[in-house]
């Protein structure tokens, strides 16, 4: 699919060229009072963004903990989390052309990637779980919190617009009202660390010998500052989207006020999903052994937003000027299939503790059974930006 995807942004990108080259020149040649893009066959921007980012990618990613509840529940044990996402902030770069096809059709190119960092989520997990036998009974609950405050997000997108004018050449009011289609690729990488957890604990276990008739409980609780428990997550997603828009644009002497606005919604998409702890299994009072517990898996999603953004720019000489821009992008991310697997419930210090019972086990090798994550992500971007034209 990815393949397929690339080799038609290709094919277009080699259209989009060969009509530009197949344009006739054009008699005389635009002065630097000549201030309206279409005028020229070729755009190129350069520009430099400042991102503001409440991330859905790293939302789900904190959630995908709360598909395992039925799974857990049906085993006898009752795990839920609440997240806590930070904002993302950094610096992003988008690199784009346009190549005019006459006066009633434009080609527009984008190619953009951020890399922003997050040092203030966090993620509560209240767990508890009882078992018991005729001999045995043990009950224990927990809360636990990850201050995650080592987390990147790189985002990337591109895409190709196929923008019409209309009434380019009957109506100067609407000369400059565009409508535009095309595909884009778009993808998320994320990565989560915490180095601690601060948790508190309480519980009992009780005991029966088999010529008593009554169970001796002993009653534990603790708390305090973890910091053998670690926990990195990774959460990758990727989407081919088709969007629709229109925009528009007035021209006052060497200057230009513009607004687009875009819908965009996934066609494909895949994603997978890594977390891992680095536990302690106690083996007696004295000793204990290094392991860890994995959760992971793979998943769609549905994508679906809206793109905003405005700018001003003004042309300072003939074939350079600067613009200045500002654009709000919001969108839903559900998760729609997962495949995602616990692993709390086969790991090594669970098996060896002798609390989970058979059934909770079996469950725990069942992907789960939801509710899968659903977030929105919202992104506030300012930038400014170098064009060329010619």
């Amino acid at each position: 699919m990815k393949k397929k995807i690339l080799t038609s942004f290709l094919i277009l990108l080699s259209v989009s060229m060969l009509r530009a080259q197949d344009q006739p020149t054009p008699a005389s040649t635009p002065t630097a009072t000549n201030k309206v893009d279409d005028n020229y066959t070729w755009t190129m921007y350069l520009r430099q963004n400042t991102y503001f980012v409440d991330s859905a990618t790293q939302a789900n990613a904190m959630k995908v903990n709360n598909t395992f509840y039925l799974n857990r529940i049906l085993g006898g044990r009752a795990a839920l989390s609440k997240d806590s996402p930070g904002q993302f902030t950094g610096m992003g770069t988008d690199y784009g052309f346009g190549v005019r096809h006459g006066k009633l059709f434009k080609s527009n190119w984008l190619f953009s990637f951020a890399n922003l960092k997050d040092t203030s989520s966090t993620v509560v997990d209240f767990d508890s779980t009882a078992f018991s036998s005729s001999t045995f009974a043990f009950g224990a609950s927990a809360v636990s919190q990850y201050n995650y405050t080592s987390n990147t997000l790189k985002t990337a997108r591109i895409s190709y617009l196929a923008e019409f004018f209309p009434w380019n050449s009957a109506n100067a009011l609407l000369a400059k009202l565009g409508f535009r289609f095309g595909p884009e690729l778009y993808a998320n990488g994320l990565k989560m660390f915490s180095s601690n957890n601060v948790y508190a604990q309480s519980g009992f276990v009780s005991t029966r010998s088999s010529t008593s008739s009554s169970f001796t409980t002993v009653p534990f609780s603790g708390g305090g500052v973890d910091f053998i428990e670690q926990n990195k997550k990774t959460y990758d997603e990727y989407f081919a989207n088709a969007v629709i828009g229109v925009s528009y644009a007035v021209d006052f002497r060497k200057s230009r006020f513009d607004f687009s606005a875009d819908y965009f919604r996934s066609l494909a998409s895949s994603g997978s999903y890594l977390s891992k702890y680095n536990v302690l299994i106690p083996l007696s009072s004295n000793a204990s052994f290094p392991s860890s517990v994995i959760e992971s898996g793979t998943f769609t999603t549905n994508l679906t937003g809206f793109r905003f953004q405005s700018g001003f720019k003004y042309q300072f000489f003939e074939h350079f000027g600067i613009r200045l821009s500002a654009g709000f992008t919001t969108a839903t991310h559900s998760v729609a299939g997962s495949k995602f697997k616990d692993g709390s419930g086969t790991s090594l210090g669970s098996l060896l503790s002798g609390g989970l019972n058979v059934n909770t086990i079996l469950l725990a090798t069942q992907p789960g059974f939801g509710p899968n994550p659903s977030s929105t992500d919202r992104r506030t971007q300012l930038g400014i930006e170098f064009f060329f034209r010619f």
